[in-house]
């Protein structure tokens, strides 16, 4: 029978309007959970009719090539070794990478046995899949070592080796999820080829995992601020359900997983605003979505997430910050283009009725292919491979192209007021025409960048004006020396710099605010959003980011977009100071700019010269960024270009940008404004 889940202690911010379940309370879950208790979340490899069902269409099928091919590469090759001097290299020299590439192949490599061994009851495979499993049984530490010092409260001092007490970070958690569904998959293989194994594994996921959290409160992730506390919530409700068999202790761990839970769902706006950017939608929203579908399975469907309307709002977020042609707003420390498991914004779509979310997941289903994402976009391991087999229907074909929601909208615009964030489309469809999105916000976010007013323009396919986002991580990101990172600070970002002076960011990641500034907002004021099928604009005062800016009056930044006629985007800022001041602002272009002026430049396009006209510059420059960053080149090619506004000294400066698409004619290119 349903559970009631309307309570009497409705919630400010809330998932609708009342909390979803009573915090904190195990003899609730203990009426609610099934009673046969711990069980299995998809079939395990005994159940062979269906996995043979699954494996008689055509993905699930070519999906298992794709497999086979992986493990007959890496086939009687060693596991690759995770010695003592990768485990400090982040202390000595804040390098991620090389620890982590070897920490994540092990994971993928035993994700792909599993598979297998659950597609094909492939017993020759099983000894390369316990060599793999009792290596991470022996791991020092599940916790990736840039986590060390912060996953527990207090936060400490980097550590260069693990500290006593176990670390539940986001990857530890995904950890005991692989290795939970791992002996659930291949328990009977697993089983007979030690009656001690699966038992050692499971001491192993409560040791590390689920005892800490039973026992403790004092982790970063447990207030619900960002998207940890989502992506670890799942993945340890995916271990408890295999590894609790002592239904008081189960029902204690799903009490407290599903009250960090709500207190994340708390933390999102009624718009569904993420200003983790949308990168993190994986692993904040999605996340949210699985373990909601976990606590569903597990209750018979007493839980029902499908009457949750934020949900939908959460849903809509990620449509509506879809630029096109495979882009997305790159805002924090956001990626522009997406690594998204698939499965959940199709069940999202199907069940909220979300049919642009949809296809988004369907268009991510079959750009993904049969290669998993990256793990650090919102998890890796065997739940969300699971999850892509067996939660969609691998009969139905993609959605259609273009199909839109029903519901009329007086605009193609989007504004979250929450986060203020504006975007303004010339066309409704993504990727047509010309898109202009402005973040005001401010400078105490999650993964906060110096970017309290940044504009970015894309006409058609062409990144004209970007976010470029953030380079790979390494210790610098998080600590006092964030800011320091030229693309989370001011340099690469285009709000206003006023006489050499960016930005001044709130605390976070380390940082401590100077006390002058620590009580002020640091945020944009005066925040005006409007929208008219003709016009589309937005506007705010940025002088709260500047505390530290002597004898600022005003730094007030307008940005519009005409539809009416021939599309304009117009970028206007405009600086009044009580002395002398030169205002600059840096453009970062994923194009090459030509014939640059103190006037404007232009962009060429196949469909007509991209122009802009520039006023109020004394003086405008290029330079050409060479990227050698990885994660950089990975979404924007090999260069960047940085175009250099700057203006007179003057008391009243002001810079306008105008962009529009010329026409060719004759061989030449007219301006159609």
């Amino acid at each position: 029978m349903p559970v009631d889940l309307s309570h009497d202690d409705p919630v400010e911010g809330a998932l609708g309007t009342k909390r979803l379940w009573p915090d904190n309370d195990s003899m609730y879950w203990d009426k609610v959970l099934s009673a046969s208790g711990a069980g299995s979340l998809f079939p395990s490899a005994a159940r062979r009719s269906a996995w043979q069902t699954l494996l008689s269409q055509p993905w699930p099928r070519s999906h298992r090539e794709a497999i086979r091919q992986r493990v007959q590469d890496l086939a009687y090759q060693p596991w690759p070794a995770l010695p003592a001097r990768l485990l400090r290299r982040f202390a000595r020299d804040g390098d991620r990478s090389e620890f982590q590439e070897v920490y994540f192949s092990r994971r993928e490599r035993i994700t792909d046995l599993a598979l297998l061994v659950g597609m094909d009851n492939d017993l020759a495979l099983v000894d390369d899949l316990v060599d793999g499993l009792w290596l991470l049984c022996e791991e020092s530490s599940w916790c990736l070592p840039a986590h060390w010092h912060l996953a527990a409260l207090p936060r400490r001092a980097v550590q260069d080796l693990p500290p006593a007490a176990e670390q539940v970070d986001l990857f530890a958690a995904e950890t005991a999820a692989l290795l939970a569904l791992v002996c659930d998959l291949c328990s009977e293989v697993l089983a007979d080829w030690s009656s001690e194994l699966i038992p050692r594994i499971h001491r192993e996921i409560q040791r590390r995992c689920l005892d800490p959290v039973l026992n403790s409160e004092q982790w970063f992730w447990w207030d619900g601020h960002h998207n940890w506390s989502p992506w670890i919530v799942a993945n340890l409700l995916s271990a408890g359900a295999v590894v609790e068999k002592d239904r008081q202790r189960d029902c204690l761990l799903t009490a407290r997983l599903s009250g960090v839970l709500q207190r994340y769902l708390d933390h999102i706006p009624t718009d569904g605003y993420c200003d983790e950017g949308p990168s993190y939608w994986n692993a904040g929203a999605g996340m949210s979505v699985v373990a909601l579908e976990i606590l569903r399975q597990r209750s018979d469907g007493a839980i029902s997430w499908l009457t949750v309307p934020k949900l939908r709002a959460m849903g809509d977020y990620l449509t509506s910050t879809y630029l096109g042609h495979g882009r997305w707003i790159s805002c924090a420390d956001s990626k522009p283009q997406l690594q998204i498991h698939p499965e959940i914004p199709i069940l999202l779509g199907q069940g909220c009725g979300l049919p642009d979310l949809e296809q988004r997941g369907w268009e991510c289903h079959q750009a993904q292919g049969h290669s998993p994402i990256n793990p650090l976009m919102g998890g890796g391991g065997l739940g969300p491979r699971l999850r892509r087999l067996w939660w969609i229907s691998h009969d139905d074909p993609p959605a259609p192209q273009g199909r839109r929601m029903a519901a009329a909208k007086s605009s193609p615009d989007t504004w979250f007021s929450s986060g203020q964030l504006a975007i303004l489309r010339e066309h409704s469809s993504p990727g047509e025409g010309c898109c202009v999105a402005v973040k005001f916000g401010h400078n105490r976010e999650n993964h906060n960048h110096l970017d309290v007013g940044q504009v970015i323009v894309h006409w058609d396919h062409l990144p004209l004006i970007i976010d470029p986002g953030v380079d790979t991580y390494c210790s610098d990101h998080f600590s006092p020396r964030r800011y320091s990172v030229p693309w989370v600070g001011s340099w690469g970002h285009n709000a206003p710099i006023i006489n050499g002076q960016g930005q001044i960011p709130g605390t976070g990641f380390g940082h401590f605010v100077d006390p002058a500034y620590e009580d002020l907002d640091l945020a944009a004021s005066k925040v005006c959003y409007s929208s008219t099928w003709e016009l589309a604009q937005v506007h705010a005062e940025l002088s709260p980011c500047y505390p530290q800016a002597d004898h600022l009056l005003s730094c007030h930044r307008s940005v519009s977009l005409r539809r009416q006629g021939p599309a304009m985007a117009r970028i206007v800022d405009t600086l009044h100071c009580a002395q002398p001041a030169k205002l600059s602002i840096a453009w970062l272009s994923a194009c090459q700019p030509h014939s640059l002026s103190p006037q404007g430049w232009i962009w060429p396009c196949s469909q007509g010269q991209i122009m802009v006209q520039v006023t109020g510059a004394s003086e405008i420059t290029c330079q050409t960024i060479a990227l050698d960053d990885l994660q950089l080149r990975s979404g924007w090619g090999p260069y960047l270009w940085r175009i250099d506004a700057k203006s007179p000294l003057n008391a009243h400066n002001s810079i306008c940008l105008t962009i529009t698409r010329g026409r060719q004619s004759g061989g030449e290119t007219r301006d159609e404004s």
